[in-house]
């Protein structure tokens, strides 16, 4: 038998390729030997999407979230990421080079590189070919099967009927609706915007994996990435993870949010004193007022640089004091902690940073901020998509077959199936409608189909609950944000419903004592390998 040092040196040998016993051998064996987990600290423990598929694909409540495409930003060539991990990825990226040119570091490989190759990745394109391909197997062979039973699709009731039907059939092995999709295996983690890889290496290849990792920069890597709020996949070790749980993270997030919000009110600010100028100061005369004029009137026309500095004063005044109201206002979104390589520290009295020992203080963005700010609720739109989507399956369909043959006795007749107009669609299908709707296609999706009994139970619960601010059919309508909460309320309802036991009991967003000891285990171990 070999010995453990042979075993090492064995390179890791799994990939797609393989069968299903010899690939679960070298799965073992990469577990085990190459990137092991057992007996790690906390902080040296990777990012492992097999055990923590939601991460940053659910918020604090559990919820599941889509990500804002508006608070990206680029950090290479086609590569996008939420704009506080992009500028933390740019620290480490300097981090890295100072290192490396300082000699640390071997100049060869992708860790010294540290070039971003992959980034977010579209998620609606994933959505809009999940939706083609449901449409391609409903239609292909659903309705062509149904149609041999003498079930045919006369109008769109038909249609949503016999899809109806499908789903309970299907969708409990293929998600449908966009939340299952993003929430599925479908989706990687570049989905979540929270994600940077620094090699476009194939994922299947442990081979590839095992040389990045016996790399002579890995170990440091490892270090590098955590200071700047990084973790790495375990199974993708050139991916860089940003974890939304460290207090650097948190301090970039803060910063970002601030900066930006920053940006817009000294924007406002200086053109409101460009304004103030453009009235005080006369325009500069040009070389031939000036012939024309004598002392007296170029003395009225020129400048009046006193007016000038005097708005400036005022400008930089008025942008410092905007700064002090904007941190005020804030205050309730972000925490203190003290923690170490802080890099925007809060200043005590004497104006030099506040530390304690080593570490010092600053202000780092609240977790649930952070959700608000970068993440959106799909039960938001996941009404509207359904419905659309409904709609140009239906269009698309009548487009391919547009008649039927009459299953009548006696009768062979080809009739044109109904071509619904877009306002009839609206007004025949009402809200409620397609909440029943997405009512069957959650509960299909999750294998927890409901008999017509439990269905119109919780369906009378949900229009309830859509309707809270709303006593009666009388009744005006509510303000819009007391409707959007019902709304959501009910879509929430429905959520519940679905949710699955591996969502309720998953732990994703640790403690803030938790976070401590990190920090400072990642503090001890930089030490330990005498890292700057």
């Amino acid at each position: 038998m070999a010995s453990i040092d042979e075993l090492r040196l064995k390179i890791a040998a799994g990939n797609n390729s393989l069968s299903a016993f010899s690939l679960y051998n070298e799965k073992i064996y990469y577990y085990n030997e190459i990137f092991p987990t057992s007996g790690l600290n906390w902080f040296e423990k990777p990012m492992d999407f097999n055990t923590n598929p939601l991460y940053g694909k659910i918020n604090l409540k559990k919820q599941i979230i889509f990500p804002r495409t508006s608070r990206m930003r680029s950090i290479g060539k086609d590569v996008k990421v939420f704009d506080f991990v992009a500028t933390a990825f740019e620290d480490l990226q300097n981090y890295i080079r100072r290192h490396t040119d300082a000699q640390w570091l071997t100049k060869e490989g992708k860790i010294a590189e540290c070039a971003p190759k992959k980034g977010y990745v579209d998620i609606q394109k994933y959505f809009t070919f999940q939706s083609e391909a449901h449409y391609y197997v409903f239609v292909n062979n659903h309705l062509k099967n149904m149609a041999k039973r003498g079930k045919q699709v006369k109008n769109m009731s038909d249609f949503m009927n016999l899809f109806t039907e499908y789903s309970k059939i299907s969708l409990g092995v293929s998600p449908f609706t966009n939340i299952s999709v993003f929430k599925s295996s479908l989706l990687s983690p570049l989905s979540t915007g929270l994600c940077v890889e620094i090699s476009d290496e194939p994922y299947d290849d442990d081979a590839i994996k095992h040389r990045f990792i016996n790399h002579p920069n890995f170990s440091f890597y490892k270090i590098a990435a955590r200071k700047h709020g990084f973790m790495i996949d375990r199974n993708v070790p050139w991916r860089l993870v940003a974890d939304v749980n460290s207090f650097k993270m948190r301090e970039y997030m803060r910063i970002v949010i601030e900066g930006n919000m920053m940006d817009v009110l000294e924007k406002g600010i200086l053109q409101e004193a460009k304004h103030k100028l453009e009235e005080k100061m006369p325009k500069m005369p040009s070389l031939a007022d000036i012939a024309d004029m004598d002392k007296e009137q170029i003395s009225e026309s020129t400048w009046n640089y006193k007016d000038m500095e005097d708005i400036k004063n005022k400008a930089l005044t008025d942008v410092e004091k905007a700064k002090e109201d904007l941190i005020q206002a804030q205050s309730l979104h972000w925490a203190y902690d003290y923690f170490h390589n802080s890099i925007d520290p809060v200043k005590n009295s004497d104006g030099e940073p506040d530390c304690n020992g080593k570490k010092c203080k600053s202000r780092v963005t609240l977790l649930s901020r952070f959700f608000d700010l970068y993440y959106y609720l799909p039960a938001e739109t996941e009404i509207s998509s359904i419905r659309e989507r409904f709609f140009q399956y239906y269009q698309s369909y009548i487009l391919q077959d547009p008649t039927f043959i009459s299953n009548e006795p006696g009768c062979y007749k080809e009739i044109d199936r109904e071509n619904i107009l877009l306002e009839n669609y609206y007004s025949r299908y009402d809200e409620n409608f397609w909440f029943k709707v997405y009512l069957e296609l959650r509960m299909s999706e999750t294998n927890k189909p409901l008999n017509i009994k439990e269905r119109n139970k919780h369906l009378s619960k949900i229009i309830k609950t859509k309707n809270f601010h709303r006593h009666n059919e009388t009744d005006s309508l509510p303000n819009f944000q007391e409707r959007k909460l019902d709304f959501l309320a009910a879509m929430q309802y429905i959520e519940n419903m679905a949710s699955d036991k591996f969502i309720k009991e998953s732990n994703i967003y640790i403690s803030n004592e938790v976070q401590t000891y990190i920090d400072l285990a990642i503090v001890l171990q930089s030490t330990y390998y005498g890292l700057l």
